[in-house]
């Protein structure tokens, strides 16, 4: 567990917003990686009693950020519709109800 990804979760969830996602593919990129990583990692345990007191921490800006993990994970699998938008992704993720952790 290290500090590091929680540090770099807050630089990169405060930088970049959704609306940015499916014309910026980095910003995508940085923020379904940084969550996975701190999940993956357990790294909101450093400060945050549940990993639900870390999406709540940047769920005004980010409110799909409990996908955002499963998002990494399927691309990084390669079980993620081939020629899918980041908001598509996202859409489809949220009609599963489905969430990384919890």
């Amino acid at each position: 567990m290290t500090a590091r990804y929680l540090l770099k979760a807050d630089d990169v969830l405060r930088t970049y917003e959704p609306a940015e996602f499916d014309s910026d593919a980095y910003a995508y990129a940085q923020c379904i990686e940084i969550v996975r990583a701190v999940e993956d990692e357990r790294s909101w345990e450093l400060i945050h009693p549940s990993i639900e007191r870390f999406y709540a921490t940047y769920e005004d800006r980010h409110p799909d950020i409990r996908l955002y993990g499963v998002a990494c994970r399927e691309i990084t699998a390669g079980t993620s519709p081939r020629g899918e938008s980041a908001s598509e992704t996202l859409a489809r993720l949220r009609a599963t109800d489905y969430t990384s952790c919890g």
